[in-house]
């Protein structure tokens, strides 16, 4: 997947509640692979990665993570 610099957390304001649920709701929009079943609210803790690929500036891949206590894995 290819994102813009959108997504990437230096472009909101986390100590606001509406920003938290803007990049929350934009990570949820863009196309992925996503674990099915898991849920994130504002109060988690979510880990992005951002790493660069290819040969433009603008290309990234993006890993978000969200802890969840008490989640089984495969």
């Amino acid at each position: 997947m290819e994102f813009s610099d959108a997504l990437l957390p230096y472009e909101y304001d986390f100590t606001q509640a509406s920003e938290v649920q803007r990049y929350l709701g934009d990570v949820r929009g863009c196309q992925g692979n996503f674990r099915e079943g898991v849920t994130v609210s504002e109060g988690d803790k979510v880990l992005t990665l951002s790493t660069c690929y290819s040969d433009k500036e603008e290309s990234r891949l993006l890993i978000v993570a969200v802890l969840k206590e008490g989640l089984e894995t495969e």
